[in-house]
């Protein structure tokens, strides 16, 4: 159960991520960053997600790496699976804080 939540969260991050990069990610309230620079009109919409899709789609790679060892590795065979979800965690939230701040970054120029 939790590889199928893992590549359903990283399915969120390539969507998102590659909508961000063609630009075809609709402005709304629900799927994307949602800082205040961000949202604030359309353009400032496009250009934050566009500079922030690489390190979205990257924030795919630790859940989906771990997905697919969930499925491929018997539970007993790793001693500290707990060591290894920390790990992706704050692999993966690194990579959005990052894709947030470039977003917001690329929203606030748009100010000036």
């Amino acid at each position: 159960m939790l590889a199928v939540a893992l590549f359903v969260l990283a399915a969120v991050f390539i969507g998102v991520g590659l909508a961000g990069l063609t630009r075809r990610l609709p402005h709304n309230r629900i799927v994307g960053i949602q800082t205040e620079a961000v949202r604030r009109d359309e353009e400032r919409w496009q250009a934050g997600h566009r500079a922030a899709s690489r390190l979205l789609l990257a924030a795919a790679g630790p859940p989906l790496l771990l997905a697919v060892a969930l499925l491929v590795v018997p539970p007993d065979e790793v001693a500290d699976w707990f060591l290894i979800y920390a790990a992706v965690g704050l692999a993966t939230g690194a990579l959005v804080a990052l894709a947030v701040r470039q977003a917001d970054r690329a929203a606030g120029e748009l100010e000036r």
